[in-house]
């Protein structure tokens, strides 16, 4: 099940993204992020993951990746994200690990969105067993159905 999951989030990625990816890089780390509606998910893979599906709630997913081996290896670290508004109200996110057995790692947060919000967001990540720190802000306008 954590494999659809996976699938899932990165088919939102690349069909959102096309052409950009979505990363920013340090070192020997990056730092991959994707934000999508919560609706986006399957209700069994919501269900699994205690996700609550709702047009009024969004999505933010992160990978982190060590690129000291070949191929890179996601690796676990500790991470923060704010989001805020335009009107400066802002929400501190419960972020929930996603482990599997071929060793992905990947953080997922669900977070409020309103309809043609724009929400400003500030991820900072700390690969554990290192000083490098990832931190990048980004902004995003989300429609509702």
């Amino acid at each position: 099940m954590k494999y659809i999951v996976s699938a899932l989030i990165f088919m939102t990625a690349v069909g959102q993204i096309a052409a950009a990816e979505q990363k920013i890089s340090k070192g020997d780390y990056d730092l991959h992020y994707n934000t999508f509606p919560s609706t986006f998910l399957d209700s069994k893979v919501a269900n699994t993951h205690q996700i609550k599906r709702s047009n009024t709630r969004g999505i933010i997913s992160i990978t982190l990746m060590d690129n000291r081996q070949e191929p890179a290896t996601a690796t676990e670290g500790k991470l923060h994200i704010k989001i805020t508004n335009l009107l400066g109200q802002s929400q501190q996110l419960d972020i929930k690990t996603i482990k599997e057995n071929d060793g992905g790692v990947y953080y997922l947060a669900t977070f409020k969105m309103n309809h043609e919000e724009n929400l400003n967001f500030e991820v900072t990540a700390k690969p554990t067993g290192t000083k490098t720190m990832l931190a990048h802000q980004f902004s995003r306008v989300f429609y509702t159905d």
